[in-house]
């Protein structure tokens, strides 16, 4: 709340991985164009400003005017890392104190009615509990940001930051891959970096290196073709090779 004028920003551009937000007015809002109503999902918003936003989650009857945005209704969910709180029609101490380059997932569960957060790797904890579910009951991800700031979305066709211990889905699952071959990727990478590991461990030292390298190209041929995939690729493999380093 505590918004003025206008309510649809101006958008930068749409790339192909990302949706880059800015405010041109006063006080804006926007919504995506796809809505989930059941199981488990989660996306992630980086922040290219650290003032005033609402960032979370509204219903296809959330209205936005030139002073409401998300989080002033009663169906509506938002966290505002500037003033540290929390909205739903009122509002409360939530959270932490954002700052640019912030990456803020957040995470809504249809099957516990909760809306939880985080910022950069900590867990911020359970927004919302007991949020109305069922029948006609969908949620978009949204956010209301106040003139001159920008935002850049990410619903999933990019890996997320975040390495999330609980099993979800992105809201732009279709479009990618996230659980098509990723799980048995990952399984493999984990192999990988044993094989790294115990192939300079001194205890392996009696082992033919030629043995060591054997089982290494194998477990290569088995990498290489989800290698290829952009999106693993960024998701696992940089991050393996950054640990390496």
């Amino acid at each position: 709340g505590d918004g003025q004028a206008g309510y649809l920003p101006e958008l930068n551009r749409h790339e192909s991985l990302a949706l880059d937000v800015e405010a041109k007015s006063n006080f804006v809002s926007i919504r995506a164009n796809t809505a989930v109503f059941k199981e488990t999902f989660y996306y992630e918003v980086t922040l290219l400003s650290d003032g005033l936003m609402q960032i979370g989650w509204c219903s296809i009857n959330t209205n936005f005017n030139n002073s409401d945005g998300v989080g002033d209704s009663s169906n509506s969910f938002a966290y505002d890392g500037y003033r540290v709180e929390k909205w739903n029609v009122e509002h409360s101490h939530f959270g932490e104190r954002w700052t640019v380059g912030d990456v803020i997932g957040t995470l809504i569960n249809f099957n516990t009615r909760e809306i939880l957060f985080w910022r950069n790797h900590e867990f911020m904890g359970v927004a919302f509990k007991n949020i109305d579910v069922g029948p006609n009951r969908a949620y978009f991800p949204a956010a209301s940001l106040q003139q001159g700031q920008r935002v850049l979305f990410n619903f999933g066709l990019r890996p997320f930051n975040l390495r999330l211990n609980v099993s979800c889905l992105a809201v732009n699952e279709s479009d990618c891959n996230i659980n098509s071959y990723y799980n048995p990727g990952v399984r493999i990478m984990d192999f990988f970096r044993d094989f790294v590991i115990g192939l300079c461990h001194e205890q392996n030292a009696n082992i033919p290196i030629d043995e060591r390298l054997s089982v290494g190209c194998t477990l290569m041929e088995n990498l290489m073709p989800v290698m290829e995939d952009p999106y693993f690729l960024e998701a696992q493999v940089l991050h393996f090779l950054s640990e390496l380093v």
